[in-house]
Order: C-alpha cells, then sequence, then structure tokens
C-alpha cells in the first residue's frame, strides 16, 4: 500500500514540473522578432515609418532608433469585441552599412463579456514577415516618410 502511495505521489510531482514549465514558458517576456538589413541607419530609419504607414498604421510616437504605431481599430459584433495592434519598432547599427531592426507586436483586446480589456504580446504572427518585407521595400525605394499621417 505504501508503495502505491510513493508511486502515486512522485507521478504527481512529475506532473506538477512539466505544468510550472508550461507555465514558466508563458509568463517569460517574449523577444522582438529581429532582421538584419544592408543599409544604414538613414535609410532603416526613413523605411522604418515608411512601411508602417504603407501597412496603414498610424504612427503614434517616434524617437531616434524608435517607433511606435497601431492600426485601425477592428470591431467584431460576432465575437463582441475590438482589437487593435501596436508595433514596436527599434533599430541600431550593427556593422557599417548594416542595420538590424528588432519589432515587437502586442495585440489589445476589448471584449466586455470577458472582463474587459486584454494585451498579449505575440510570439508568431504573420505580420512579423509582412513587415519585413514591406520594410525591405521601402529602403530599396528609398521612399521618405508620408506627410499628414503623424500623430
Amino acid at each position: 500500500m505504501s508503495r502505491i502511495i510513493i508511486v502515486l505521489c512522485l507521478l504527481l510531482l512529475a506532473g506538477c514540473e512539466a505544468v510550472s514549465e508550461r507555465v514558466r514558458e508563458r509568463l517569460a517576456s517574449i523577444p522582438p522578432q529581429t532582421q538584419v538589413f544592408e543599409a544604414d541607419m538613414r535609410a532603416v530609419s526613413s523605411g522604418v515609418q515608411q512601411a508602417l504607414l504603407r501597412l496603414d498604421f498610424t504612427i503614434t510616437r517616434a524617437r531616434p532608433g524608435q517607433v511606435e504605431a497601431s492600426s485601425r481599430i477592428r470591431h467584431s459584433e460576432a465575437f463582441a469585441d475590438s482589437r487593435q495592434l501596436v508595433a514596436q519598432v527599434s533599430w541600431h547599427e550593427v556593422a557599417a552599412g548594416r542595420t538590424e531592426v528588432a519589432l515587437q507586436l502586442t495585440e489589445e483586446v476589448e471584449n466586455a463579456t470577458l472582463g474587459g480589456p486584454s494585451v498579449q504580446t505575440l510570439r508568431e504572427h504573420g505580420f512579423y514577415a509582412t513587415y519585413f518585407s514591406f520594410l525591405q521595400q521601402a529602403i530599396a525605394d528609398g521612399s521618405a516618410p508620408a506627410e499628414g499621417k503623424k500623430n
């Protein structure tokens, strides 16, 4: 009888370890997605903003080496919620003519039935690849940021 209790306790403790590891993984901070571009800081700075504007984001905050922008608010009557993406982009030179860009995407959801607003940093999302593709194109075009859409 005591062997059965010991075995059950060991199984229970082994299960707790696996659960705590999954919880720890969910609570760990999510690093931004990064990509290195063969361009100087000035070209990347211009391209970062242009790519966001082309993707219909509104720039809400801009500092040297950092930009924050938000998407339009999408309303869903079926799920009774509103969603918005917030992109935080930073960049720095890693070598002469090479600049690393870091993008972190956060989804803000407001849902009256599930207790109000929530914010979640997205580990994986199709927007990451789309943004980096648009950024590469904006750098290649040598575009300057569009006027009139900055807040």
